[in-house]
């Protein structure tokens, strides 16, 4: 959300204060949990967040609202990686990471892989064959 807000800032020309960086940070993590499963929130909750922080930054959004839809394919898959990982390392630090279970999903995960890099049919036909 930051760096999207300081593009918008920088393309119409003013830069933010650290304030108001350091209020987007804020507004980003209060709103990010419950906007990250839902299509077109996080576009709404950058817009209010922005018009709140500097509203000169509220018509500089059309400059992103093309790309949202191509960003938002990209949050999800990243937000349940970053969750993943950082539900190892709270485990791991708290003493109850089960190294066993996490070896046999690790593995259960390489011959999936495995197995799709082996398949020499192409994914669209599967879907697609009827």
């Amino acid at each position: 959300m930051l760096q999207a807000t300081t593009f918008i800032a920088r393309a119409l020309g003013f830069d933010l204060t650290v304030g108001q960086k350091l209020a987007i940070i804020g507004a980003a993590t209060s709103t990010s949990k419950g906007a990250s499963d839902v299509t077109g929130v996080r576009f709404v909750t950058l817009t209010a967040t922005r018009a709140a922080v500097d509203p000169r930054l509220a018509p500089g959004m059309a400059l992103l609202l093309g790309v949202d839809k191509f960003i938002g394919e990209w949050r999800a898959p990243t937000t349940v990686c970053g969750n993943d990982a950082a539900t190892i390392v709270v485990a791991a630090q708290q003493g109850e990471l089960d190294q066993g279970k996490l070896a046999r999903a690790g593995e259960k995960f390489r011959r999936r892989r495995r197995a799709r890099a082996c398949d020499k049919t192409p994914r669209t036909n599967q879907i697609f064959a009827g």
